[in-house]
């Protein structure tokens, strides 16, 4: 199956949705699909029932229970709003036994940087050419803005330097991950003298497939395809971040955890999830089995286009003994 038509929805009514086919998990042995797919799936309804050229720059959602892979998700649509440039939707992904998934979605009509930009340019240019008329143009400000640097390690390799990780095979994602992943021989140095909140781990990530990445309408799913990379080598990378020895890291699971949330923010437009992007991350704050991460992607020219926060119930059975915090 291709990638959109994996996530694809059918419309029963205004208010209505139904997924085409049923989820997958990340893993077999998992008890729930992979909530990446879960918040792709959700987003895309979100654009399909608001009204033309809105696009989402928020999701703020949580995982109720583990959703089943035998059966496909009915999404349930509350229009909370439609304005001028901002629409609001809260969305609930419900199977037999239940709502498994509930989201608030905001969309808006302006989420691009270069479209801000242009906006900007063509004002300058009307005031140029039109001084005896500038009483009666529009003002448009200039735009200003700011993020998060492009990460080190990704800035030291080019991903198609890098093997793809072996998870490929099980997901229609890919991964590669810098050394520095997967050795702490590399960052013992910078790392054990610095607080666990402050390490970092970034690594690449595209959406598709290995040898295939054609999307025929990539531009409606474009949102969705982040969506279903922005869930991935989060939650399962703790045990790296708290540099316990003596384990395998570039093995993805080796203690118990489960997603309670995912929240998103768009910064733009200007990003093509099928192309190699960065992902970087870190944990805030780790008590009462829970943990807070929060992340950043950036588009394949280094822009950080994407802001994540994720807080994940864990537990570790002894692990963390050896954490080095």
């Amino acid at each position: 199956m291709d990638l959109q038509e994996a996530l694809e929805i059918e419309k029963i009514s205004e208010t209505r949705y139904k997924g085409k086919h049923c989820l997958s998990k990340p893993h077999p042995t998992l008890p729930g699909v992979y909530g990446g797919n879960m918040a792709a799936q959700a987003l895309l309804v979100a654009i399909r029932s608001s009204p033309k050229g809105f696009t989402p720059h928020s999701l703020h959602s949580f995982f109720l229970k583990a959703g089943s892979d035998q059966e496909v998700f009915t999404w349930e649509v509350d229009k909370t709003s439609d304005g001028r440039t901002f629409c609001n939707r809260i969305i609930k992904g419900v199977q037999s036994d239940g709502v498994k998934y509930v989201a608030t979605i905001s969309l808006t009509k302006r989420n691009s940087v270069k479209g801000a930009e242009n906006s900007y340019r063509e004002y300058q240019e009307q005031i140029k050419n039109n001084k005896e008329e500038i009483d009666n143009l529009s003002p448009v400000a200039k735009p200003f803005g700011f993020g998060r640097p492009y990460p080190k390690w990704l800035s030291k390799y080019d991903p198609d330097s890098l093997p793809v990780h072996p998870r490929v095979d099980n997901r229609q994602i890919v991964h590669k991950l810098p050394p520095e992943m997967t050795d702490l021989e590399l960052t013992a140095k910078e790392e054990e003298g610095m607080p666990f909140s402050e390490r970092q781990l970034s690594f690449f990530v595209k959406w598709g497939k290995k040898d295939n990445n054609e999307l025929p309408n990539l531009e409606e799913f474009r949102v969705p395809g982040l969506a279903v990379l922005s869930d991935s080598l989060f939650l399962t990378r703790l045990a790296r971040l708290l540099r316990i020895p003596d384990l395998d890291h570039t093995n993805i699971r080796h203690y118990f955890s489960v997603s309670l949330d995912h929240i998103m923010y768009f910064h733009d437009v200007d990003y093509d999830p099928t192309k190699w992007m960065g992902f970087s991350f870190n944990a805030m704050r780790l008590s009462n089995n829970r943990v807070l991460l929060e992340g950043e992607m950036y588009n394949d020219k280094g822009q950080h286009v994407v802001s994540i926060i994720q807080e994940g119930l864990v537990k570790f059975d002894g692990l963390e003994n050896k954490a080095k915090l």
